[in-house]
């Protein structure tokens, strides 16, 4: 099983392919602060599955919500502010390994993180589906370098 940086790696590389491909596709440039927030949650969710062991990934979870938070609300982007608050407190709660490395579950959350931020804005936010898809690829190459999927 690949340590924490492998899978920071991971998730990094997935983040500018992903970026990549949606500009590439739909002629889209994100603005710093989408592809910020997008990059942000590509970092958590490739640590994301293994939040749940007391490890030092944990604690660097912690530490990472907590810089991403604060500079959130220094640049009153409410968006990535809202997500991450959200991830943090689902964390607090979920203590069970099986869940968070669950690919339906990851997926799950990935999409409550579109409708949360939906309904905190009302209305869908560019900035919340790239930080949305952002977690999800971060998770998923976190899963297939633990499990080949």
């Amino acid at each position: 099983m690949p340590g924490y940086k492998v899978h920071i790696t991971a998730g990094v590389v997935s983040c500018f392919i992903l970026i990549y491909v949606i500009s590439v596709l739909i002629n889209f440039c994100p603005t710093f602060l989408q592809f910020a927030g997008c990059f942000a949650c590509a970092i958590l969710g490739s640590i994301f599955p293994d939040i749940d062991t007391t490890s030092k990934a944990q604690r660097l979870f912690f530490i990472f919500s907590g810089i991403v938070l604060l500079t959130s609300i220094v640049f009153q982007a409410w968006f990535i502010f809202f997500n991450f608050s959200f991830i943090t407190v689902v964390v607090m709660i979920l203590k069970n390994r099986t869940i968070t490395h669950n690919a339906y579950f990851l997926f799950s959350l990935s999409i409550l993180l579109i409708l949360f931020s939906t309904l905190v804005f009302q209305g869908l936010s560019t900035g919340a589906v790239l930080s949305a898809l952002g977690f999800a690829i971060g998770a998923f190459s976190h899963l297939f370098l633990d499990f080949g999927i």
